[in-house]
């Protein structure tokens, strides 16, 4: 648990400190202040808030008050409250190995990062007071939120069986021959009833064991006629709507009833199917593990968060 955890110790750190050096300057100069909200009495003002986005890295208009970057602020703030309650510790050996990480991944001298620093107004000192409320809130979560939440196998299994077309390697294919016979342009209604007629013998001489190909040679339009009747290969819903609806329905060997469409009828054979191949479990397993484990965290985190909230009696302003 301690290397995932220094792990988003590091991501989070990341975040935060490329922000400080790319913010735009559109956020700096508030000359007017009030309070956005309250935690146990005690105010978030505009200048919080607008301290928050700038250490953030994130993007808002300065001109309004964006409600979700709002309640992120809060949600930092009722955290480390609690957590500072905990005992927990960032001690500054840790601290300084952080920064070391950053630096050395970013390939940033002690001055540069300093100058980064300054140009938003802060020391290392008051950086590592930051810095240091993240990791304890960090650990903090890790405590009580990440390591209560367990995946176990049957639920991966489960999720699999239940997502198989996530996990699809080579799609099911079917061969596919008919016969096709084309309605006349301008067709007559007796015209139409005779296609009709002739659509069901010829699907009553197949079901009575004549041979397709020939059914085929007697009575398909071409192309089809010319191609014994080979229509081709396809992947599930790649034909017409009307046409795959009808393919649903068959087995290996079977013929369709007549499948009536705006050029005239086809009477399907299904010749041949490859099912579709999955990617086995074991060769996705971590990857469900942790689409599982972060529904089931932001699930136990925001309950645990909303606790935390009537905890300190929050109240956002209108």
């Amino acid at each position: 648990m301690e290397s995932s955890f220094r792990f988003l110790n590091l991501k989070i750190f990341l975040v935060v400190i490329l922000g400080l050096i790319a913010v735009s300057a559109t956020t700096e100069g508030v000359t007017v202040d009030r309070v956005l909200a309250t935690i146990n009495n005690e105010p978030v003002t505009l200048s919080d808030y607008k301290r928050f986005i700038l250490r953030s890295g994130l993007s808002a208009s300065p001109e309004t008050v964006d409600e979700n970057i709002l309640k992120n602020l809060i949600n930092n703030r009722v955290v480390f409250t609690e957590a500072k309650k905990s005992n927990i510790e960032a001690g500054e050996t840790e601290i300084l190995q952080i920064i070391k990480e950053f630096k050395e991944g970013n390939n940033l001298s002690d001055e540069e990062f300093k100058k980064g620093l300054a140009e938003e107004g802060m020391t290392i000192d008051s950086y590592k007071t930051f810095l240091r409320e993240k990791v304890i809130s960090l650990k903090f979560i890790d405590r009580e939120v990440n390591s209560k939440i367990a995946i176990s196998e049957k639920e991966v299994e489960k999720y699999y069986n239940n997502n198989l077309k996530l996990f699809i390697d080579k799609t099911e294919r079917m061969v596919v021959g008919a016969i096709f016979v084309k309605l006349p342009v301008n067709a007559t209604l007796t015209e139409v009833t005779d296609l009709k007629l002739k659509s069901l013998k010829i699907v009553s001489e197949l079901k009575r064991g004549e041979q397709f190909e020939r059914m085929n040679t007697l009575y398909s339009d071409e192309p089809l006629k010319s191609h014994n009747g080979l229509l081709g290969e396809f992947e599930r819903g790649a034909l017409n709507s009307k046409l795959d609806m009808a393919m649903e329905l068959l087995k290996e060997g079977e013929v369709s009833d007549p499948v009536w469409t705006g050029e005239g009828f086809y009477i399907l054979k299904l010749l041949s199917k490859r099912q579709a191949i999955y990617v086995p479990l074991g060769q996705v397993r971590e990857r469900i593990y942790k689409e599982l484990y972060q529904q089931k965290r932001e699930k136990v985190f925001d309950e645990w968060l909303k606790t935390l909230w009537e905890k300190a009696s929050v109240s956002i302003k209108k």
